[in-house]
């Protein structure tokens, strides 16, 4: 019984674990790199640009002015022209 428990605690934690990951994998070829969130936009971008990805509720986004945070035009959830409106107010 005790040997049960201790396996069923193990499936729990990595069930956790895996649940509580990113929602996002990245790939490079010819040094582009490719970002492809789960259920959500393909980002694409050169390893030489200086732009890293931040993680917002599991996803990625291009962290395009650098500043570590996600601002709204970096948000794809976002529609193109609210995207867009924000991005001529700066």
């Amino acid at each position: 019984m005790k040997n049960f428990i201790q396996f069923l605690m193990l499936c729990v934690t990595l069930t956790v674990a895996v649940s509580c990951g990113p929602k996002w994998t990245e790939t490079e070829s010819n040094g582009i790199k490719t970002v492809i969130n789960e259920g959500g936009k393909k980002l694409g971008y050169s390893s030489t640009s200086g732009v890293t990805i931040l993680t917002a509720d599991r996803l990625g986004f291009k962290d395009l002015n650098k500043n570590s945070q996600l601002d709204k035009y970096e948000d794809w959830r976002l529609t193109t022209d609210e995207r867009a409106k924000i991005w001529l107010q700066k």
